[in-house]
């Protein structure tokens, strides 16, 4: 695997920081490339509106659960 800096000449386009790796292989056209970067924003922002929604899930169930342990007496906890 290249390195941008390697003088090879086979530079690669890396997204920046971690994403998975995502590599776009050097035989992609500008177009196909084009395309992509205009692609992965939108596939973020649908990762993203999922993660926000899980999140929105995990809070409701804490705070069910915090409820139950706060407000249950304490023999519930007594064997």
């Amino acid at each position: 695997m290249s390195q941008p800096d390697e003088p090879d000449g086979n530079l690669r386009l890396r997204p920046h920081g971690k994403t998975g790796g995502q590599e776009f292989p050097a035989d992609l056209s500008a177009e196909e490339i084009l395309h992509e970067l205009q692609v992965y924003p939108i596939k973020l922002e649908a990762q993203n509106e999922a993660l926000r929604q899980s999140q929105i899930d995990l809070e409701k169930s804490h705070d069910r659960f915090v409820d139950f342990y706060e407000f249950s007496p304490v023999a519930y906890f007594w064997p």
